[in-house]
């Protein structure tokens, strides 16, 4: 009986062991065919709302901030980069054979020469002579000129060509620039599209302004307050890992353990603040070129440009500081000053760093007026009055002031730069005006 037992014990085990073994090999089976693929969290890339804004090229960028004429007849006009006249000026420009001609050392020799001129106002751009390329696209060499003031086109006398002339530390730097005969020779007689301007003096320095009472357009704009989200996810890879942290009723701030986005609400809508992990500056001195290549592509992604931006500045500081851009809007050619549509950007090691932007922006014109704008003269006068000093520089451009809660009014204004702070009038009343981001 023991025997049996014993038997049918030993018998249970092996097909109990035949089991474990058969369970092992389906189970391995199963692990085998199950094992997962390689897999990619989240995205290759930032997501970018094409509802929002629109891409730009850096090329857009480079560009005159104005175009200044001096005809036969002693008259000095400023065209707008957005007229026809200006566009026919890039152009030929863009095509036209440009060499170096040589250096000019004699100290007699000033620019702008006598005799009629087309000067180009690129502002800071060729400060550091990175962007030449862009400006001038033919002109093939390795100098890298850093340009003081603006880019004089002369014509010459005896023949088609042109001598193009620029200030830089050494000296008078001089080119010979041919093929745009008839566009740029056609560009000094003035039409309807040029505004007249006269240099006047005040406080011992000549300055650009309206020579007569201008007539402008002051608008009424619809202000759009787009939803946020859309831009904000654009900043991080997968949106399912974004943590949110309510600071207070106004402020939100997402974060994905790395990036970080503050957003805040304002009077005029949303304002984001965007931040990077934070990294060592490891070296510096960025050029215009590659901060421009770098900061126009992230914008593209993350939101785009929803105005007529113009690059305003780009500065670095001391040598361990990042580099800062500065966008601004334009209205019609002029400078729009306002906190609408205004960009700025940090660079460190070459990556962006920071991002801030009011996401509100000008949607649509609703209305509008002339209006007659004081001339320089008269400008200068209440200057005189104002006992004011110190002025670096004079310009006419715009200005906004919230009238409801989405309309914007969008008026002529005077900016006056001095040493210690920036002074903003009223350009046809001559009345301090206190506006949006001023």
């Amino acid at each position: 009986m023991r025997i049996l037992a014993k038997n049918v014990l030993e018998s249970a085990k092996t097909i109990l062991l035949i089991l474990l073994v058969l369970c092992s090999i389906v189970l391995s089976g199963i692990v085998w065919t199950g094992t997962p693929t390689e897999m990619t969290v989240g995205r290759s890339h930032f997501f970018s709302s094409p509802l929002y804004g629109r891409e730009r090229l850096v090329s857009d960028f480079v560009k005159p901030q104005a175009i200044w004429v001096w005809t036969k007849d002693n008259e000095l006009f400023r065209l707008s980069g957005e007229s026809a006249t200006a566009q026919g000026i890039f152009q030929s420009l863009q095509g036209a054979h440009m060499r170096y001609a040589h250096l000019i050392t004699n100290k007699r020799f000033t620019v702008p020469p006598m005799g009629p001129y087309i000067a180009l106002d690129f502002g800071h751009l060729l400060a550091d002579g990175s962007l030449w390329s862009y400006a001038f696209p033919t002109l093939h060499t390795n100098e890298n000129w850093s340009v003081q003031g603006w880019v004089y086109l002369v014509p010459e006398v005896s023949s088609e060509d042109w001598s193009v002339y620029f200030q830089t530390s050494q000296g008078i730097d001089h080119l010979l620039l041919s093929g745009v005969a008839n566009t740029l020779r056609s560009a000094l007689i003035p039409n309807d599209q040029y505004v007249p301007y006269a240099q006047l003096a005040y406080d011992h320095k000549l300055f650009n302004l309206p020579y007569d009472a201008l007539s402008m357009r002051s608008q009424t704009w619809i202000l759009e307050d787009p939803s946020p989200m859309p831009i904000v996810n654009s900043f991080f890879r997968d949106p399912s890992l974004i943590q949110t942290v309510q600071v207070n009723r106004g402020m939100t701030v997402y974060t994905d353990g790395m990036h970080v986005v503050q957003l805040s609400r304002e009077l005029l809508g949303f304002k984001l603040n965007y931040c990077a992990p934070q990294v060592p500056l490891a070296h510096y001195g960025e050029t215009m070129e590659n901060a421009l290549t770098t900061a126009v592509p992230f914008l593209d992604s993350h939101g785009g440009f929803v105005g007529n931006e113009v690059l305003e500045r780009v500065s670095s500081g001391k040598k361990l500081d990042p580099v800062a851009l500065s966008f601004r809007d334009e209205v019609e050619g002029w400078p729009l000053y306002s906190q609408l549509n205004q960009i700025q950007v940090q660079l460190i090691n070459g990556s962006v760093s920071h991002v801030t932007r009011l996401l509100s922006y000008l949607q649509s014109e609703v209305a509008q007026q002339r209006v007659t704008i004081l001339s320089g003269s008269q400008l200068l006068q209440i200057l005189q009055t104002m006992h004011l000093h110190q002025i670096h520089s004079i310009t006419l451009g715009y200005g906004t002031e919230l009238q409801t809660l989405n309309e914007v009014q969008v008026v002529p204004v005077y900016q006056i730069k001095m040493s210690r702070h920036t002074l903003y009038l009223n350009a046809q009343t001559g009345q301090p005006f206190q506006g949006m981001g001023m």
